[in-house]
């Protein structure tokens, strides 16, 4: 018989003798029905505690990434006014854009597992009114069809949010080892250098990966690619 069995049936002896009047049974049966009551609570919560500590445990490398970077494209790809190309893919962790444009950017990256994204987000820390912003997405991988191009006022899983981060909240399963692209339109304000953060979110966490993007009205600098060794790669700054 189990112990919420025993509290009902401790609970009819006490109404009966209640009728009955006879207190120090009355008192007795009380003191038994609290003791069942409080020893069925603590056995239901010691299941609880069970079943959560049974709970499989999601793994280290949801949401991580094991390469991320800029992509610059090899001159047949894409158009990269800003920088100059030969005929290789380069990739970098520093970009430099020119101050006060409006240009497109490429963001690489292989997961570091096989998990589900729910949402995806890249944005700039730094001065609100000076700091670069995304403001439209493209897709890379697509020539030509409906699919190119994303207008935020036409597709709700695209959003930007009063931090000024480009959200992508459609559902994508990442493979380990897969590569992929997305691309960004990114409206420059004033010199200066950036943290940009690439977002994950999961169902179970929120990964965070850090890149640079400068922004310059005219400079010497050079980006250093993680693809091929001792290459840089020069910018072009028309402003």
């Amino acid at each position: 018989m189990s112990i919420l069995m025993n509290e009902i049936i401790l609970l009819h002896h006490i109404i009966k003798q209640l009728q009955m009047g006879d207190w120090i049974v009355i008192i007795g049966a009380i003191a038994a029905f609290l003791a069942a009551y409080f020893a069925w609570k603590s056995t239901r919560l010691m299941e609880e505690q069970l079943k959560l500590s049974k709970r499989e445990k999601y793994p280290d490398s949801e949401g991580e990434i094991a390469e991320i970077g800029f992509l610059i494209t090899d001159l047949d790809r894409f158009e990269l006014t800003y920088v100059n190309r030969d005929e290789k893919e380069h990739l970098v962790k520093e970009l430099i854009l020119p101050a006060d444009n409006e240009v497109p950017i490429i963001i690489w990256l292989r997961p570091g597992g096989n998990y589900t994204v729910e949402d995806r987000y890249i944005g700039c820390e730094g001065d609100f009114k000076n700091k670069p912003e995304p403001v439209s997405y493209f897709n890379p991988f697509v020539l030509r069809g409906i699919r190119r191009e994303v207008t935020l006022e036409e597709n709700s899983d695209h959003y930007i949010d009063h931090h000024k981060y480009y959200h992508i909240t459609r559902r994508q399963e990442f493979t380990k080892e897969e590569v992929y692209l997305g691309g960004y339109k990114i409206k420059t304000h004033g010199e200066g250098d950036f943290e940009v953060k690439y977002i994950i979110r999961t169902p179970n966490t929120v990964k965070e990966h850090e890149l640079k993007i400068k922004v310059r009205k005219e400079s010497k600098e050079k980006m250093k690619c993680t693809l091929h060794e001792n290459c840089c790669i020069a910018p072009i700054i028309q402003n």
